[in-house]
């Protein structure tokens, strides 16, 4: 099992590694560094496909790679917003509470069926998403927090994004001017919100 731990895996585990910091972060309060880590871990998600294949792999490797990386987008993309909400975003109230459960429940869910879809998807050969891709919901519920709204109702954003990555919607897969953009939007989100956690002026 040791050969599977190896470089071309490294940008899989960098998206694992930046999940786990923003649980670390979220412990402490800092809700910036946490969404700024949230964005981090789906930028190393949208390259660790093209970093894997610059290597030597065997099939093996190759699908061992593939079974990571939704194992990962799991953890980072699923596991780790709910836990983080729960720190930062727990809202007052019990009908508030119920309604966080409910959509810290439907997010999960989502997530887990739309990723079970895109294996079986990718396993017939299928180049396009099927509803929004569970890296991007992400990252939208961090440019959410961006905003000047109280995040204690980041669960109704929850329920949207659960919505919509379970939606039968075709997407294809983001290349070209698409990337770029996806890219920059990524960057973009990692440094406002590093920006607004290190400028006392937008501190939480």
């Amino acid at each position: 099992m040791l050969r599977y731990i190896a470089l071309s895996n490294a940008v899989s585990y960098l998206s694992l590694a930046a999940g786990l910091l923003a649980i670390h972060f979220a412990a402490q309060g800092l809700g910036h560094l946490t969404a700024a880590m949230w964005a981090l871990s789906a930028l190393f998600d949208n390259f660790d496909g093209a970093f894997a294949s610059r290597f030597r792999r065997d099939a093996m490797q190759k699908e061992f790679g593939r079974e990571l990386d939704t194992l990962i987008d799991c953890i980072a993309f699923g596991i780790v917003p709910i836990a983080c909400l729960r720190m930062l975003a727990f809202p007052r109230g019990a009908a508030l509470r119920i309604a966080f459960a409910v959509a810290s429940l439907a997010f999960v869910l989502a997530t887990v069926t739309r990723l079970g879809n895109f294996n079986m998807l990718s396993r017939r050969g299928e180049r396009n998403f099927e509803g929004l891709p569970t890296t991007e919901a992400t990252l939208v519920l961090a440019t959410a927090l961006l905003l000047p709204l109280p995040w204690e109702y980041a669960w109704a954003i929850l329920i949207v994004l659960a919505v919509l990555m379970v939606l039968p919607i075709r997407l294809s897969h983001p290349r070209g001017v698409a990337r770029v953009l996806l890219t920059a939007w990524l960057v973009t989100v990692t440094g406002a919100h590093l920006w607004m956690h290190f400028t006392p002026l937008w501190r939480r």
